[in-house]
């Protein structure tokens, strides 16, 4: 920066504030006298002095003071200049200092957990599939059935109650269905009352069987032989000769059976159907009776031909009237009681009918 050339100033002499002396001292030139020939004025104050030589004075202070504002100034700015020049740095240095972090400073290990649980959900993750596979391949691989036991069959062979289950030789023993395997023996065997189905790990199915132990012979509307169960069920077609190992039931003509079906009575024209209805429920209530008593291997046939007059024979030896359907569970206790005091050579018939009083009689065959 340039700086303004300093002028000398002359220092201030007696001479100087006092006017008189100076006019002696300097020759007065043309316009001096011209002026001195004006009229002055009366009157100079000192005050008039003072102001005129302040306004003299003034260009000189102003040059004066000028070098040192200009050096201040530049020393100023240089000043600042330097400082703009730290601040600067410092803000280059706070710039690129969150980008080294990124790599090293701390704001990787604000990150550091989130990858954690990332990592904590995808060992957790890959765990499970782990535990899925191994339990599919142990499915798949293992627990496959080897073996079929059959227990409790009389009249059905092993083989029988194996095919009619459906289970198949290596098919898997966790995922068999025990309900649906005793769904298909009741259904394709009549004969089975009950079906147990129990897994004996690691490859063997253990089918028990329950199956009926009394059945009962019936005819159809064609004079076809028929065995039912204790609950009207139909079981199986049979023949006269075969019938004879069963309880025959007389009084009582089925329609149309069909194996697995309820018996439904045949109605004759003209027939009356509540009687038919009560036939049949007289007919089964005295078989499901029958299974419960001591004596139903003795009994050889019933007879509904009337429901308000039932006849047993037990074998050849008593013919026993029950009368109607009233008080039947009774009636069959009370035989019980009956066959228990006769003696084995006697035979005759045994009325229950109950109309005269509530007592049994025994009339010997004649």
């Amino acid at each position: 920066m340039e700086q303004e050339t300093q002028r000398p100033v002359r220092r201030r002499t007696q001479t100087d504030r006092d006017p008189e002396r100076r006019s002696r001292q300097r020759p007065e030139t043309e316009p001096a006298r011209r002026r001195s020939a004006e009229p002055e004025p009366t009157r100079r104050t000192a005050r008039t002095d003072r102001t005129q030589h302040a306004a003299q004075e003034a260009p000189a202070r102003r040059t004066r003071s000028a070098a040192p504002e200009a050096t201040r100034r530049a020393n100023s700015e240089t000043k600042k200049s330097g400082r703009k020049t730290k601040a600067a740095e410092k803000a280059t240095k706070k710039a690129e200092k969150p980008k080294k972090e990124e790599k090293t400073g701390p704001s990787l290990k604000k990150r550091k957990p989130h990858r954690l649980r990332n990592t904590n959900f995808g060992v957790k993750f890959v765990t499970m599939l782990a535990v899925v596979a191994a339990v599919v391949f142990g499915l798949v691989i293992f627990f496959k059935i080897q073996h079929i036991q059959v227990q409790g069959n009389a009249y059905y062979t092993a083989d029988e109650i194996a095919e009619a289950s459906g289970i198949a030789l290596e098919d898997n023993l966790l995922t068999m269905s025990k309900a649906a395997v005793a769904a298909r023996i009741r259904a394709e065997l009549p004969y089975v009352s009950e079906v147990q189905i129990k897994r004996s790990l690691p490859n063997t199915v253990v089918i028990t069987v329950t199956e009926f132990e009394v059945t009962y012979g019936i005819q159809d509307e064609i004079n076809r032989w028929w065995l039912i169960n204790r609950e009207g069920r139909v079981l199986d077609q049979s023949n006269a000769q075969a019938v004879k190992d069963h309880v025959i039931v007389q009084g009582l003509i089925i329609q149309s059976p069909e194996i697995g079906d309820d018996i439904k009575p045949a109605a004759a024209e003209g027939a009356d159907m509540s009687e038919l209805a009560s036939k049949k429920d007289a007919a089964l209530t005295l078989l499901q009776l029958l299974e419960t008593s001591a004596f139903a291997k003795q009994i050889v046939s019933i007879d509904v031909s009337t429901s308000y007059d039932i006849l047993l024979w037990y074998g050849t030896q008593y013919q026993i009237k029950l009368g109607n359907t009233e008080q039947l569970a009774y009636k069959m206790q009370y035989l019980q009681a009956v066959l228990e005091e006769l003696e084995s050579f006697q035979s005759g018939v045994i009325d229950l009918t109950f109309t005269e009083d509530k007592k049994a009689h025994f009339q010997p065959f004649g």
